[in-house]
């Protein structure tokens, strides 16, 4: 059974199943949906914790003992599987085969990377959802920056303040990208400000600006034409010492993702068909769609024909290979980029000659 993290608490208050699989990649989540299991498996009577890592050479003897070894002072016992990478079937099968033996007495909690939908319908997944012991499948999702002020503003309300949607868009910029932080920041505000409607200058005095970017963050504020936090990611992936060809090759991507979808839905094809031809799935799909409706109000062959040939400008100055060029330098050149299919006008070339 799937369950959604954000109902996970109180699922678990009507009653815990035997297995808690939690899969994502938000750190900050991942560990209170653990804690939540782990607190509603000691309520059951699971008293006695143990926890084991998964990898590569992992014995997978020591597992099946432990399983199978009761506790003399607790009525149940808690184990924690944690995989730190996505399992293939070398780890995907063993883990179905102890899922499968295990009793009643067992609590269990097993934390992983986020599952792709291929890894998600692979033959040892459905068998540990299918295996005697009930099992809750939660699959923890990224918060997407459009959400990131109302996910703060529930997190405050939590500790019982509240903040103007304004000072709310201020603490999602200062922490983008960075969820651990951004609970640090929050709990800060609860030991350094009262309760009730926070003051806009005091909560600017003590928040630090810990976003971090990486560069899908980039593509996604391109695509979505949000100019102001393109600039932000740029730099700040710019400031963090990003290597330039990571960068471009993320944004080349997009944009070669971007004149697919445009070309295919010329030709008539319907969305869903467009999106699975060039590889994009539900969520990632939903800035490109963005982008189409921003771009359909112009000719969208000119700014991205421009865009893909400042990419190949950019590559060649990132491997040394310089000539004369109307850009400065390679993050000049992907600012210019960016920018441009962020839809602001910039001058052409020539024009930054003289």
């Amino acid at each position: 059974m799937e369950v959604n993290a954000n109902q996970l608490a109180q699922r678990l208050k009507q009653g815990a199943p035997g297995l808690v699989l939690l899969h994502g990649d938000e750190a900050l989540l991942m560990l209170e949906a653990a804690d939540q299991a782990r607190s509603a498996f000691r309520a059951a009577g699971a008293q006695e914790r143990q926890v084991f890592t998964v990898e590569r050479y992992f014995d997978w003897s020591e597992l099946t003992h432990s399983s199978g070894s009761m506790s003399l002072f607790a009525t149940q016992q808690m184990i924690e599987v944690r995989l730190p990478k996505k399992p293939g079937v070398e780890l995907g099968e063993p883990l179905a085969q102890w899922v499968e033996t295990l009793s009643e007495d067992v609590r269990v909690i097993i934390s992983m990377p986020r599952l792709d939908k291929r890894l998600q319908s692979s033959a040892w997944m459905q068998r540990i959802e299918s295996a005697s012991i009930k099992t809750w499948v939660v699959p923890i999702y990224s918060i997407d920056f459009d959400r990131l002020p109302q996910w703060i503003g529930q997190r405050l309300a939590a500790q019982d303040q509240q903040a103007e949607p304004r000072l709310l868009d201020f603490l999602a910029q200062r922490v983008e990208g960075n969820l651990l932080a951004a609970h640090q920041e929050i709990q800060k505000l609860a030991l350094l400000c009262p309760p009730g409607l926070l003051d806009e200058a005091q909560v600017r005095a003590v928040v630090l600006d810990v976003a971090r970017y990486d560069a899908f963050d980039l593509c996604d504020a391109m695509l979505e034409g949000d100019a102001a936090r393109t600039l932000r990611c740029l730099a700040g992936l710019q400031a963090e010492g990003q290597a330039v060809p990571l960068v471009l090759w993320a944004v080349a991507q997009a944009l070669r993702n971007l004149a697919g979808l445009c070309r295919l839905l010329k030709q008539g094809e319907p969305w869903a068909q467009a999106t699975r031809m060039v590889g994009l799935f539900a969520p990632r799909d939903k800035p490109y769609r963005a982008a189409l409706d921003r771009l359909r109000a112009q000719h969208w062959a000119a700014p991205l024909k421009i865009a893909l040939r400042d990419a190949a400008e950019v590559d060649r100055m990132s491997k040394g290979i310089t000539h004369d060029s109307h850009l400065l330098d390679a993050w000049h050149g992907l600012e210019r980029i960016v920018m441009r299919v962020a839809g602001v006008a910039l001058p052409e070339p020539e024009a930054l000659t003289h």
